[in-house]
Order: C-alpha cells, then structure tokens, then sequence
C-alpha cells in the first residue's frame, strides 16, 4: 500500500537492483523526515513547559506554538490552557477550544478532559452536554 502511494509499485516489480536500492533509501528518507519533526516538537515542547513553570509565558507561548505546529499533542494542550486562563495571551476560550481539540484528537486525555470541560460549561463552544460526555469517555479511557 505504501509502495502504491509513493508511486514505487512498478518500481518492485521489475527486480531490478538498482531501483530497489533506490526505494530504500526513500523509505528511508521518509523515515527520517517523520523524525526530524518529531524530536525538534518534543524539545520544544521541553523547554516551553520550563518558561511556563517559571512564569515566562512570552517565552513558553513562541515554544509551544513552534511545537505545535509540529504536531505536538502536549504543545497544543499547554497553548489550550494559556488561553482558557489568560497566561501569557489574552483569555480567549474559542482559542483554548481550538488547541484542545488539535491535542485531543491526537489522543491526549488532559486535552480530551479539558475540552469535555468546555462543552459542559459553554465556553468556546455552545454548551452541550452529550458532547461533554463523549470527550469525558474518551479521556476514561485513555486514563485521564
């Protein structure tokens, strides 16, 4: 299936030394791009959490947006909670809706347990209580 996407089908078929060589060194450079995002987000998101523990949200803000960006579920969670209390940006709860659920769908039960939170109090979203509850599971069972 991967083979199909990358267009290297054919690629396999024709036994050829070379172009089997070749779709190596592509996979592999797939491989390491999906790591170069990966390990910059995660120390980002590192030193983000530190500026945030000290107090430096300016600091923490520019981290944890450049980690999130990348995909960083922590990142994305953080972000949600400097703006649904304010820290760092203004209190805006549309925003924090906005990153709870980037981290939330990636899997992340502070988030999923956040934006549950959210749709039971009405802020950022309509309140919805069936809504509230089915983010609330779905953090049960993630353990959150």
């Amino acid at each position: 299936m991967l083979l199909h996407w990358l267009g290297l089908g054919p690629v396999m078929q024709q036994g050829d030394i070379m172009k089997h060589a070749i779709l190596g060194i592509c996979l592999l450079a797939v491989c390491a791009a999906a790591l170069a995002t990966t390990a910059p987000a995660v120390a980002l998101w590192r030193v983000g959490a530190a500026a945030y523990k000290a107090g430096n949200y300016s600091v923490a803000l520019i981290d944890f947006k450049q980690a999130a960006f990348r995909g960083n579920a922590m990142a994305q969670l953080y972000l949600g909670e400097m703006y649904r209390e304010g820290k760092g940006v203004p209190q805006n709860y549309v925003k924090a809706v906005k990153w709870y659920r980037l981290a939330a769908l990636r899997g992340n039960a502070w988030a999923q347990s956040n934006l549950g939170e959210m749709y039971r109090e009405g802020k950022g979203v309509p309140q919805d209580y069936a809504e509230a509850v089915k983010w609330f599971r779905l953090a049960v069972r993630r353990g959150g």
